[in-house]
């Protein structure tokens, strides 16, 4: 996939400051954070997004700038906010809202679910815990919630864990047959995961 990154200032992401407690990301990683996250919505165009991991936003704020009529669903069981012992997540959904987005933010645990809510996705953000087999548990439940051209944007592509927990579920579900993936490099590296008919 031939990705041009756009770089945008999107409506609603706080200022970047020195000491940043919330995005733990400095200047020139978030800008391209921003950049790959609103290049590929803006590519694919979906219709419906579903998020595991919403956190502060910065993705949702980003696929939505890029895709403003599309419909958002929003999961995060609150670990990041209790790590950080700061509360974002409730402000991240009055933001989308006053910004006019359709989108809703559900608070629970992607590993206790055995499907996503809802209706087929035709892009699923996976951002929830980066150990190996959550990371397989949450693309599983993506891979089974997608449209037939649906696709799965998997975060933190560059962690050893989440990488080999995507591949694992890659290859439980479709048993040996090849399926197409792109590499977009950023501060957290994006792997994504086209689905397609056998």
């Amino acid at each position: 996939m031939n990705l041009i990154r756009e770089l945008v200032e999107v409506p609603g992401l706080p200022p970047f400051t020195a000491d940043d407690s919330l995005w733990n990301m400095a200047e020139k990683w978030r800008k391209e954070y921003v950049a790959v996250k609103y290049s590929i919505a803006k590519l694919l165009q979906p219709k419906r997004i579903c998020e595991i991991g919403v956190y502060s936003g910065i993705a949702a704020l980003s696929f939505l700038y890029a895709c403003p009529n599309a419909e958002y669903l929003g999961i995060d069981n609150l670990q990041s906010e209790r790590d950080r012992g700061i509360e974002v997540v409730s402000k991240t959904q009055e933001l989308l809202y006053s910004l006019g987005y359709k989108a809703t933010i559900v608070i629970a645990d992607s590993q206790e679910m055995g499907s996503l809510p809802g209706d087929a996705y035709d892009l699923v953000h996976v951002d929830g815990c980066h150990t190996k087999e959550a990371a397989k548990h949450d693309v599983l439940l993506a891979w089974n919630a997608l449209t037939p051209s649906g696709h799965i944007l998997i975060d933190n592509g560059h962690d050893a864990s989440v990488c080999v927990g995507t591949f694992e579920a890659m290859r439980e579900v479709l048993k040996g047959h090849l399926f197409d993936w792109s590499y977009f490099e950023d501060s957290v590296g994006n792997i994504l995961i086209r689905r397609r008919l056998l």
